[in-house]
């Protein structure tokens, strides 16, 4: 289901298009913003990371709650507990903790079930100034009607600012 629709686009971006028209536009931005950053984060994923025996393992996306981490070698994996670990949200690391509380190393294959961060607030953002720039584009760069009654000038590169306003997402997503 989209982020938005056509009545949502409608109340900020003026077009003369009809419903089915503006509704195209939606689907083929979003699938773009899907194609670069993957679906929202609205469920739990679930990431199979190789730890190369370093103390910390990434997940790709912040983390915003973590249900289950295993540890092993691909075929046997161990459960752990909390204090087994320490989660830096924002940056999407999980550090492996001896018993001591001291760092130490995982094992090769780490599986991280976790909810990340929502995205979802931005993503609708997002998809409504690609929307904007899709339905807005012209193909003059300047046009001006009488002294000062209306005048109007393109971006230098749509592609540009299309990359400027998809940038925005960048940050919830940690590795690419």
């Amino acid at each position: 289901m989209a982020l938005l629709n056509a009545d949502e686009i409608r109340v900020r971006v003026a077009t003369d298009l009809d419903d089915d028209a503006v509704e195209a536009v939606i689907v083929e931005e979003e699938a773009e913003i899907v194609r670069r950053f993957g679906p929202a984060a609205d469920a739990d994923a679930v990431e199979r990371v190789a730890s190369e025996k370093q103390c910390n393992v990434y997940t790709p996306r912040r983390i915003l709650t973590v249900t289950l981490i295993e540890e092993g070698d691909g075929v046997t994996q161990t459960g752990l507990v909390a204090g087994d670990y320490r989660i830096w949200e924002k940056e999407g690391r999980i550090e492996r903790l001896s018993a001591l509380g001291t760092l130490a190393a995982w094992q090769p294959i780490v599986d991280i079930t976790y909810r990340p961060e929502s995205d979802a607030a931005e993503r609708k953002r997002v998809l409504l100034e690609l929307c904007r720039i899709s339905l807005e584009r012209r193909a003059m760069f300047k046009e001006a009607v009488g002294q000062s009654d209306y005048t109007f000038q393109s971006p230098a590169s749509w592609e540009e600012e299309r990359e400027r306003v998809l940038s925005k997402l960048g940050h919830f997503l940690l590795v690419a």
